[in-house]
């Protein structure tokens, strides 16, 4: 149990990184001088440094000592993980939290939104439309990303963009588990996209809101799609299936002009 001490002297740390007086990188003082110099025993030490460690704020290295760490939210992502996995969430838990969340962040960035957001957002899809269809899941996930966090970028509200990449770190871990990328699914992805950013460009929250809700709880679609098939999709040679679906994927060519 985690004792008041322990807590104020981690808010004292956490203040002297704050105000610059410990900066990222920095080799922290021997227990024996940090405790002399906040005036307290070396246990309420050690037990504040636990919890700045905790937090993903220090990181200790054998014989290295403790040093302040790069300020990041992937620090955040582990702990985050160990309590939705002690609480048992599932994976439709997981994309039902996400469409409600994005879906009402999107409303921000129609009204925040700047033509540089837009344009951005615009080349996000370009460059997705750019993959070859044989290219390796990896490819494609990562490009979805992009255009997921240029919506929250294209907010401009620092609250909004810390909670939307938690959730969307952690569906990014879940969504190797249960999905495939198969031409289809980038198919359809793409078109979401492009309505998206229509709905965002015209300003228009209510059709925004109504894109992404759509466009994250497919993912459930696909899932289910991907267990029915499985068995039978196995050791399918997926470019016969890219023949099928490139024809019809071809980039609009649309320049977005400020």
């Amino acid at each position: 149990m985690i004792n008041n001490g322990a807590v104020a002297t981690a808010d004292v740390l956490k203040r002297m990184i704050r105000d610059g007086k410990l900066r990222e990188g920095d080799k922290l003082p021997s227990h024996d001088k940090l405790s002399r110099q906040l005036g307290i025993g070396i246990n309420r030490l050690r037990e504040g440094l636990a919890i700045l460690e905790q937090q993903g704020l220090i990181k200790t290295r054998r014989k290295g000592g403790t040093c302040i760490r790069e300020s990041s939210l992937e620090t955040l992502h582990e702990p985050i993980r160990w309590h939705l996995d002690w609480m048992g969430h599932t994976f439709p838990d997981l994309v039902r939290a996400r469409a409600a969340m994005e879906s009402a962040i999107i409303a921000e960035a129609v009204r925040a939104r700047t033509a540089r957001d837009l344009l951005a957002l615009l080349d996000a899809i370009e460059q997705m439309e750019k993959i070859p269809l044989t290219a390796p899941d990896a490819e494609w996930e990562k490009a979805d990303e992009r255009f997921h966090m240029e919506l929250l970028k294209a907010t401009h509200n620092p609250v909004m963009q810390c909670f939307g990449q938690l959730i969307a770190g952690q569906f990014q871990r879940k969504v190797k588990e249960h999905l495939r990328v198969i031409p289809k699914v980038v198919k359809r992805t793409l078109e979401m996209h492009r309505a998206i950013f229509a709905a965002i460009e015209k300003r228009d929250a209510d059709a925004a809101r109504k894109a992404m809700y759509a466009h994250v709880m497919s993912q459930l679609q696909e899932v289910a799609w991907n267990e029915k098939h499985s068995d039978r999709t196995q050791g399918h040679n997926k470019e016969a299936a890219v023949a099928k679906v490139r024809q019809t994927m071809k980039p609009s060519g649309r320049e977005y002009r400020p």
